[in-house]
């Protein structure tokens, strides 16, 4: 699913007929899913937990959001008995899902950036023009191959006299 417009914390279901599970829908507000025991609440969304392989008596689910989409939850669970979730724990759990959250963003961020370097790299490559990137001290940044072919070694040697 994909956010809405704004800083709205809404989500909204995919376009068309597709039926997500009760207990993923849950998620659309971005709250967390405090389950202090599972025997104490009923619905779709509790079979479908019920259904899972290892059944968990308590669980605190966190959403886990990265480029405005949920990619699926951060949780702590307790097997066997109940547990009342605190405050400050609910609050951790939520800031290490946002904490993974930005370090996807970052990642998918330099991704992008690395390929565009090397899309800009490789049109600047096959122009016949010169290209140089000096800096402020004078020390060659960048140059494309046409200024490599021109000289006949790469000016990186410090040939240039710059």
């Amino acid at each position: 699913w994909s956010r809405t417009g704004g800083s709205s914390k809404a989500y909204e279901l995919p376009e068309g007929n597709v039926e997500l599970p009760a207990l993923v829908a849950r998620y659309q507000t971005l709250e967390p899913l405090v389950v202090d025991d599972i025997d104490a609440f009923e619905g779709d969304w509790v079979d479908e937990w019920r259904a899972f392989p290892v059944c968990d008596r308590a669980g605190l689910n966190v959403p886990l959001v990265s480029g405005g989409s949920c990619l699926g939850n951060l949780g702590v669970a307790m097997h066997h008995e109940p547990r009342q979730w605190q405050a400050d724990e609910i609050a951790f759990v939520r800031r290490v899902s946002e904490t993974v959250g930005a370090l996807i963003d970052r990642h998918q961020v330099e991704t992008s950036l690395r390929a565009s370097q090397a899309r800009l790299a490789a049109l600047l490559d096959a122009s016949h023009d010169m290209v140089v990137v000096v800096g402020v001290d004078g020390t060659v940044l960048y140059t494309n191959l046409a200024v490599d072919h021109a000289l006949g070694y790469p000016p990186s040697r410090g040939d240039l006299g710059v």
